[in-house]
């Protein structure tokens, strides 16, 4: 049996899953999505059916995630469990967690500033110069604002 009910990613770099939903016919007591030893992730407007027992996305030993305009399409408990000493820059960015009772948990040895968040959650943030670097050249792409426009101070 696979640990994700949706989909599951194993030792992979460069991974891209841009308005994906999943849903289900029964209730199923896996994550919709495992990430497992991956680098470079962007995950865009995806939505899932959760279970309020189990996380909705799982994230093992994954690096440089970017994670927005997500949501649960029904009532979870957690939205991202984050594990492994190996899981840094994830960042979870204008996501609707209104359905999530929690946005994240660490566990099995993740560094509490493996989770990094925006400005709009009201969480506090630490950023590196690479991931802001992507959140801007993102929402630039998407409004389709010119680059001598947005100056960061």
């Amino acid at each position: 049996t696979l640990p994700a009910y949706g989909m599951y990613v194993r030792h992979a770099k460069g991974i891209t899953l841009e308005n994906v939903t999943f849903d289900l016919e029964s209730q199923d007591l896996r994550p919709a999505l495992v990430c497992d030893d991956v680098e470079d992730l962007e995950l865009a407007n995806f939505r899932a059916v959760g279970d309020p027992q189990v996380e909705l996305l799982r994230l093992a030993d994954t690096r440089h995630a970017f994670i927005h305009g997500c949501r649960p399409l029904k009532e979870i408990g957690l939205f991202a469990g984050v594990e492994g000493v190996s899981s840094r820059d994830i960042l979870l960015a204008a996501n609707d967690l209104r359905r999530a009772a929690q946005s994240h948990a660490l566990s099995d040895g993740a560094d509490e500033k493996a989770v990094i968040f925006d400005p709009w959650s009201g969480e506090k943030m630490e950023i590196k110069t690479k991931i802001l670097m992507r959140s801007i050249s993102y929402v630039r792409n998407m409004l389709k604002i010119a680059p001598k426009l947005i100056r960061i101070k």
